[in-house]
């Protein structure tokens, strides 16, 4: 269910860590490389609520996720990049899809 407009993608990004380097993107202002496995994503125009659902897939057995300790807000999400073994790693093939208000 839902309406049309939570339908629609809010704000997507194809991040590479390694160049730190945006390769495209919709309704994200920039990529804050944070530390070792860790960015940022700024949206240009921020979302209604910090409700919202992001997906998100890297490369090499590793995975992204929320990170632990920064909620995501209105204007950014924090993520991290985890190898299965635990450890985060920078890496050059990251994609972020968001929905929501």
């Amino acid at each position: 269910s839902g309406d049309a407009g939570q339908r629609t993608a809010k704000a997507w990004v194809r991040y590479d860590q390694v160049a730190n380097s945006t390769l495209d993107s919709f309704n994200v202002s920039s990529v804050t490389d944070n530390t070792t496995g860790e960015f940022t994503v700024n949206f240009s125009s921020s979302l209604a609520n910090a409700n919202y659902a992001v997906a998100g897939i890297s490369e090499d057995d590793r995975y992204l996720s929320f990170h632990n300790s920064v909620a995501p807000t209105t204007s950014a999400v924090k993520l991290q990049c985890t190898h299965y073994n635990g450890s985060r790693y920078d890496e050059d093939n990251n994609s972020i899809i968001v929905f929501g208000d």
